[in-house]
């Protein structure tokens, strides 16, 4: 395995099962790519975060990785000999597509007090790139000296690699007698004028008031959100498709592994009919997402993927089929099973050093290829910060969902990218 200390070196990965329909289906424009940030309480020294950067590359081989294209399959290499990845200023537009002539499949930028990871889905998923960027921040405030260095709860960057943090969880853990089919309905599209740039809306939420809120009702911070997005987007459907809110699943809470690549799945929760109530859909969504967030059910769900790469006939086909067959299987699975995706982080904690030196965390996730816009929450200190991403014009969805948490009785602090014009809260 790469960098093993228990097997012959070898500087290659396969790609996991979640990541191999992403470069049969990234365009120029698009690629399947998320931002984690953090603000600090001071301004970003840049010499200092190359340090840190050049240290967490050692220290975690399996995001110094470059996409290579095989005979049969796309797999990760090494870059260059020579190739240095440093940390640039943040200039372009977040969560641009990452193109292969940047030598590996993340970029590290820094802003003013900003500090943001955008990786692209071949390498990791939130929870993996979270642990990297987490390294990458503590080492950082220990070399600018606002910590005392290494914490508990937080890798070193001095360790060794270790190689279980780059194992498929995938090919471990899927059961090779799975069987059934994959049929879902397609979902309700939410359609506008598209954007020549990302639209970005940060909504900053108390957590206190907004855990309360969602107490009352009995559900979770998630789950109230997600209600709050089913009873506006029914407002607003214009055909007999089913509305869905797809939701991410990070299966290291229900599958043993130390993984930092991808490993996790989504559910894709499912109204038929327009709730009466924010409770009703509040409600709904608990029902659906605790009775299908099993461990039994999350497996056998993501065994059918495994077996069918397993398929003979599969393996032997040349990448250029492939390319084809994934590009058919997205558009059958892909975004066109959901109208929105709404990922959460959850609440993080540091050491309290490390607290001390931050504001807050952010989330996003990058331009959807077929929908409108997706939204990402995170909590940290006192703090939920709620991203709307969107590629069209129409802000219905985020001036709805903001004016109806402000309803509710919690303060809004809304910021953008562009000039947003969302009403009196």
């Amino acid at each position: 395995m790469l960098f093993s200390r228990q097997k012959k070196q070898r500087d290659w990965l396969r790609l996991d099962n979640a990541a191999k329909i992403y470069p049969a289906t990234r365009t120029n424009k698009w690629s399947a790519v998320f931002r984690i940030a953090v603000i600090l309480r001071e301004d970003v020294e840049p010499g200092l975060l190359q340090q840190s950067l050049r240290a967490a590359v050692g220290r975690f081989p399996s995001f110094y990785l470059q996409l290579r294209r095989g005979i049969f399959w796309y797999y990760l290499d090494k870059p260059p000999a020579g190739f240095v990845v440093r940390p640039v200023p943040e200039t372009e537009p977040p969560c641009r597509p990452i193109h292969d002539e940047e030598g590996v499949g993340f970029r590290l930028l820094y802003h003013k007090r900003r500090i943001a990871l955008e990786c692209f889905h071949i390498l990791s998923d939130g929870g993996g790139a979270l642990e990297f960027f987490k390294a990458i921040v503590a080492d950082y405030l220990a070399r600018a000296g606002k910590t005392s260095g290494p914490l508990d709860g937080i890798p070193s960057l001095n360790e060794d690699p270790y190689p279980r943090e780059w194992e498929d969880g995938f090919q471990r853990h899927a059961d090779r007698l799975a069987r059934g089919k994959r049929t879902e309905s397609k979902a309700w599209q939410i359609t506008g004028q598209p954007l020549q740039n990302l639209m970005v809306i940060n909504g900053l939420l108390p957590i206190a008031p907004l855990k309360a809120a969602a107490r009352e009702l009995g559900v979770s911070i998630t789950e109230y959100i997600a209600g709050h997005l089913f009873c506006i987007l029914w407002e607003h459907r214009t055909d007999d498709r089913p509305v869905k809110v797809s939701i991410p699943v990070d299966l290291r809470r229900y599958l043993p592994t130390q993984t930092l690549r991808n490993f996790s799945s989504y559910i894709n929760i499912t109204a038929d009919k327009e709730p009466n109530s924010l409770q009703e859909a509040c409600l709904l969504v608990k029902e659906q997402l605790r009775s299908q967030a099993t461990t039994d059910l999350l497996r056998h769900k993501m065994s059918l993927n495994v077996n069918a790469e397993r398929n003979v006939l599969l393996r032997i086909l040349p990448l250029p089929l492939k390319d084809i067959g994934l590009k058919i299987a997205f558009a059958l699975y892909g975004e066109s099973l959901y109208s929105v995706n709404f990922t959460n982080l959850g609440h993080l904690s540091l050491p309290k050093e490390i607290e001390a030196q931050i504001e807050r965390f952010e989330c996003m996730l990058g331009e959807p290829r077929l929908n409108a816009l997706a939204l990402a929450a995170v909590g940290f200190g006192d703090t939920v910060t709620l991203t709307v991403t969107r590629r069209i014009r129409e802000s219905w969805i985020d001036r709805a969902l903001f004016a109806r948490l402000a309803a509710a009785g919690l303060p809004v602090s809304i910021s953008a990218n562009q000039e947003v014009k969302h009403p009196e809260m």
